[in-house]
């Protein structure tokens, strides 16, 4: 089998797909934690849960546009509630928008959805060669 060299154009390629996928984990480990956490009722770090979670999304691009801008609609209200409170608690509908989010952001980066066949697109054909 032969392996890329460094100079090989599909070197880039594998670069994207292993930065893709970091991201990817990252952000499915967020939405995980988030989830649990809003069900446990452990919401004192929310806010800085769901700012890393914006930001992460950015590095998907597209198909995070709308979950970001969402998140930034209901973030004041998160952080609001959260903050210099000695026990914080969402309310009913926040903790609902949460668990509704962070499962639309694991349809959109799950291994089937179509954002990540883009990414390993560069990976199979050198897989096939």
């Amino acid at each position: 089998m032969n392996l890329p060299s460094a100079t090989n154009e599909r070197d880039d390629s594998f670069v994207e797909y292993f930065k893709y996928m970091g991201v990817m984990n990252q952000v499915m480990s967020l939405c995980r934690q988030i989830q649990s956490d809003v069900q446990s009722g452990q919401h004192k770090y929310m806010a800085h849960q769901i700012a890393l979670l914006y930001q992460s999304l950015g590095a998907l691009g597209k198909p995070a546009v709308e979950v970001r801008k969402e998140i930034e609609a209901n973030f004041g209200r998160v952080k609001g509630t959260t903050e210099g409170s000695k026990v914080p608690t969402l309310p009913e509908e926040i903790q609902r928008w949460l668990m509704a989010k962070t499962r639309d952001v694991v349809r959109v980066v799950l291994p089937s959805s179509p954002p990540i066949h883009e990414h390993l697109r560069p990976v199979t054909k050198f897989l096939r060669a």
